[in-house]
This record gives C-alpha cells, sequence and structure tokens, in this order.
C-alpha cells in the first residue's frame, strides 16, 4: 500500500513511511519519543494498528484513552492523524476529529518532522472534506508553514487542487496570499508552475492575488 501523499509530495521530499510492498522494519519506525513505558506500548499499538489498516481499531483507541491523540508513532514524527489523512481515510480523520473534540486545534497544529500538519497533508491530496473539516477548527491553520515555508493553501495551487484551494481560500485570513515558500515563490507562482493558473484565477478572487502581489 503506498500513499497518494508520497506521490504528491515525493518531488521535494518523501513525506511518510515507506510502505511499499507492506515491508515495514517496525522496530525502526516506531517513534521512541515517549519515556514512559505505558506510552509507548500504546504509540506501538496505534503504529501497528495503522500500518495493517486496521483504522477502525485506530478509532477504538482514540476513543479509549486522550493520551493517543497527539502520540507521535513513526520516525517521521507523524500522529495516527497524519497518518489517517496519508491513507485517505477520510472517514477515519472526520471520527477521530469528533473524538478529539474542543482540542481539535491543539492536535491539528502538530508538525511531523517536515513540517507538516494533517492539513498540509490533506491540501496536498485535494480532500475538500478533511480541509474544510480542519480548516473551521482554527482558520490560522491555513496559514502554518512547514519546513519549506509552504502553507496548505500553497501546497492546494502548487498541486493544482482546485476544490481544496476554493474551500481553503474561504477560510483564509488577511494575510494568506502574502507568504512566500523558501523558494520565493507565492501562491501565483506555484499555481502557474504547475500550470493551473486559469483555473485558480477567475474574477472572484484575481483581486486579492493582484493586492498581494503589488505588496511583494
Amino acid at each position: 500500500m503506498e500513499s497518494r501523499v508520497e506521490e504528491v509530495l515525493v518531488d521535494r521530499e518523501e513525506e511518510v513511511v515507506d510502505r511499499e510492498g507492506e515491508v515495514v522494519d517496525r522496530e525502526e519506525e516506531v517513534d521512541i519519543i515517549p519515556e514512559d513505558p505505558t506510552l509507548y506500548a500504546l504509540a506501538y499499538d496505534l503504529f501497528d494498528k495503522a500500518m495493517n489498516g486496521q483504522w477502525e481499531k485506530v478509532v477504538e483507541v482514540y476513543r479509549s484513552s486522550e493520551n493517543a491523540y497527539d502520540l507521535r508513532i513513526t520516525k517521521m514524527g507523524d500522529t495516527a492523524l497524519h497518518l489517517a489523512v496519508s491513507d485517505e481515510e477520510t472517514k477515519v480523520v472526520l471520527d477521530l476529529l469528533e473524538i478529539i473534540g474542543d482540542n481539535a486545534f491543539n492536535i491539528l497544529k502538530i508538525k511531523n518532522n517536515k513540517g507538516n500538519t494533517p492539513l498540509h497533508l490533506a491540501a496536498a491530496l485535494g480532500d475538500v472534506k478533511l480541509c474544510h473539516a480542519m480548516a473551521i477548527k482554527a482558520k490560522t491553520l491555513v496559514s502554518l508553514r512547514n519546513n519549506q515555508d509552504e502553507t496548505p493553501l500553497f501546497l492546494a495551487a502548487l498541486n493544482g487542487k482546485e476544490e481544496a484551494f476554493v474551500c481553503l481560500h474561504s477560510h483564509c485570513g488577511p494575510n494568506c496570499y502574502s507568504f512566500r515558500a523558501r523558494n520565493g515563490n507565492t501562491i501565483l507562482h506555484a499555481a502557474m508552475s504547475g500550470e493551473y493558473f486559469r483555473k485558480f484565477i477567475s474574477p472572484a478572487y484575481s483581486s486579492q492575488y493582484s493586492i498581494s502581489i503589488q505588496k511583494q
């Protein structure tokens, strides 16, 4: 099982654990940051279930223990939410968000070792339902930057995910378009580089781009 988010982000940097051929060195991959034996066992249990596609059991773990919410369970620093998003388990992610409840923002802002939040991954994949479900928890999630200074909105544009882009645009704060990635590109540059310029530029929000560019 190869996660499609890897295909989306592979040109820049590997994003999630390599699951090609279902061959995974579990002792190597599981994150050993939790020093407490109980937390380590919980992290390993989540990792094992996620790697085997047992997402209903992952949901059960979340229902039974709040300690599972923020555990990083891979050497890449991914939480179970990161992995569920990258596996395109939309319903599972929605279930996990419901379980987390009022604390969702604090969990959703957790970044993996590449600086990506679950929303970064959802945006890159173009999962509109998840983009909306996460963004409504806090608009600031749309503007969080990864290690390449890319926001979820930027990644949606870069990968030509029109519906996800429009969704995240609707949750944007006033400075969404003023950000530049580490290579100096703006969101407009990202859309143009992927030949998505005509798709994204419409009368509804072309003025936003124009204003942003003039300020650069």
